[in-house]
């Protein structure tokens, strides 16, 4: 197959053959979406730094370095949506993609309801700055993404679903997804 694509036919048990799974390899594209995302998520965490010095520490570095997991997270859902890639049905199914677009909503519509929520409290929002909601933020949403990964990988597990390709990005993908259950299992261990 052309254009970078490489395929790879395999058998099922009763001896039909599936449909070819596309194997996806790392592009400088890539590359430069992954060190993007590094820099922005690195500039979170400066703002996230600063307030740390301030005395809300969270208690944790690895739930203060969420904002840079953050970022890398929107980057792999980005990388893993480009082509070549395997039809969306077939992709959402992936524990990856299931697992970091599952995160994305979660972190999505928390952040979202969380605007709107200071927003409405007289106008508040607009005169404080970072350190009065990112912090916060941060500290009531972590758990909240991972045990919804978790819930989604074990929806995936049990109905038979689960598909993990052997590529970089969905390895990259169930790593992100590791670490957001392990955030998720800290919260209840020390809260």
């Amino acid at each position: 197959m052309g254009g970078g694509r490489s395929a790879r036919l395999t058998s099922c048990p009763e001896g039909r053959l599936k449909s070819p799974t596309i194997i996806r390899h790392m592009k400088m594209l890539d590359l430069s979406i992954m060190i993007a995302a590094t820099a922005c998520g690195l500039a979170l965490y400066r703002i996230h730094e600063s307030i740390i010095e301030s005395g809300q520490w969270s208690g944790s570095y690895i739930v203060d370095v969420a904002p840079l997991f953050v970022m890398w997270t929107v980057a792999f859902a980005i990388l893993r949506l480009r082509k070549p890639r395997p039809r969306l049905r077939r992709l959402f199914r992936q524990s990856g993609m299931a697992a970091c677009s599952t995160s994305l909503i979660v972190l999505t519509v928390f952040l979202a309801l969380r605007l709107l929520g200071l927003m409405q409290i007289g106008g508040e929002f607009l005169g404080a700055g970072p350190d009065y909601w990112f912090p916060t933020a941060f500290r009531e949403i972590l758990p909240w993404v991972g045990s919804s990964v978790a819930a989604v990988w074990l929806n995936l597990v049990l109905s038979g679903r689960w598909i993990a390709e052997p590529s970089w990005i969905d390895r990259l993908g169930r790593l992100l997804a590791a670490y957001w259950i392990g955030v998720a299992i800290l919260y209840v261990v020390y809260d």
